[in-house]
């Protein structure tokens, strides 16, 4: 596991350099976001449908839940109830 974390470490400082090319959009935090986010949404066509109907901004907070019911309850409500900047119940 270590290595691994290392590993993403050093991709992610990396890949950091293409802000200097691309713009703030590649800064290390976003980076270790979009690296989350596709380990916590690893099918392509469950992110297609779910993205109609949700934000990035909405994807960013539903990978920081950790019930995995919860999270489901969230992304099925088309980000109704889902206002960004609050906490939701892990």
């Amino acid at each position: 596991m270590l290595k691994k974390n290392t590993e993403h470490f050093e991709l992610v400082n990396k890949l950091a350099t293409l802000i200097e090319r691309f713009g703030k959009n590649y800064e290390e935090k976003n980076l270790r976001r979009m690296i989350q986010f596709a380990s916590e949404y690893p099918n392509i066509e469950n992110v297609v449908t779910l993205s109609r109907n949700l934000s990035w901004s909405h994807f960013l907070v539903l990978i920081t839940v950790k019930n995995l019911e919860a999270k489901r309850y969230y992304e099925k409500q088309e980000g109704e109830q889902l206002p960004i900047g609050l906490n939701y119940p892990q």
